[in-house]
């Protein structure tokens, strides 16, 4: 065999040498190199900046087992290239859907409509309709309100019956009860109270869970409020109605059917 034994290669018509090797083996090439037929390399290769561009490389050519893991970081992404279309996403979005997390979906991303009233999405008012003298346990004449500017319900919520609320989803639900009175009695100054009853066993058993009170002079007004927060589970037993309670027996609980003067209030926050 052959062989040449150099430390550098020229051209004849060149003034500097082309191919400069060094005792390790390595080979400095300086101007272009051109291959007929197939080069194998044994070794690392560097290549300088730029040399790679998008021409030189075939459609499909990458493939991801190709790229290098945290090859891709946030710097290699330039500002607005990823869109829609990019994404992993479980269904098709329409307007005014947004992106929410689903683990058992495609992808993980599910697009998902808002609740209806921007979250809360059943809220209703029931007033009293009729002054009573007395004690209400409970008040049975509800109607929802109306013939007021403006009036507003999101969502449906059936009338009660015998004074007792269904709620009509499960999820955590804020009560607000309010109670207007007169003091028609003689007596100086007589104590009134507005309650929320609760029942988990569709009226086995009522809890008194929530109650205010407040007293008013002879022919003199009163006025309380009281609330509670329901997380209401099941909807044949989870329910709810409004005592008014009288000292004497003389107080009157207001009611109308024109404005809320005596009135609840269901508003449903979220799911349970």
């Amino acid at each position: 065999m052959s062989k040449l034994i150099t430390d550098t290669i020229r051209h004849t018509g060149g003034s500097a040498d082309n191919i400069t090797l060094d005792g390790s083996q390595n080979a400095t090439i300086e101007g272009n190199l051109t291959v007929d037929g197939t080069t194998t390399l044994t070794g690392a290769v560097t290549l300088p900046d730029d040399t790679v561009t998008s021409a030189k490389i075939a459609d499909n050519a990458i493939s991801r087992p190709l790229i290098q893991d945290n090859a891709i970081n946030t710097d290699k992404i330039t500002d607005g290239s990823v869109n829609e279309a990019k994404l992993l996403i479980s269904n098709s979005p329409t307007n005014g859907q947004f992106l929410s997390a689903q683990s058992g979906n495609t992808g993980g991303l599910t697009w998902a409509a808002p609740a209806a009233g921007g979250g809360i999405d059943n809220a209703v008012v029931f007033r009293k309709t009729a002054d009573t003298t007395g004690n209400c346990l409970p008040v049975t004449d509800w109607e929802k309100e109306d013939g007021l500017y403006l009036p507003g319900e999101i969502g449906t919520f059936a009338a009660p019956s015998s004074g007792v609320f269904t709620f009509p989803s499960t999820g955590y639900w804020y009560v607000i009860a309010t109670m207007t009175g007169v003091n028609s009695g003689s007596s100086v100054s007589n104590s009134m109270y507005v309650q929320i009853m609760v029942t988990i066993d569709n009226g086995s058993y009522w809890s008194p869970n929530s109650i205010s009170y407040d007293a008013a002079a002879v022919s003199g007004h009163a006025s309380a409020t009281t609330s509670h927060l329901l997380d209401v589970t099941d909807l044949s037993n989870d329910k709810v109605k409004i005592n008014l309670g009288a000292a004497y027996g003389s107080e009157v609980f207001k009611g109308s059917t024109t404005m809320n003067m005596s009135h609840v209030t269901f508003i449903r926050l979220g799911d349970t």
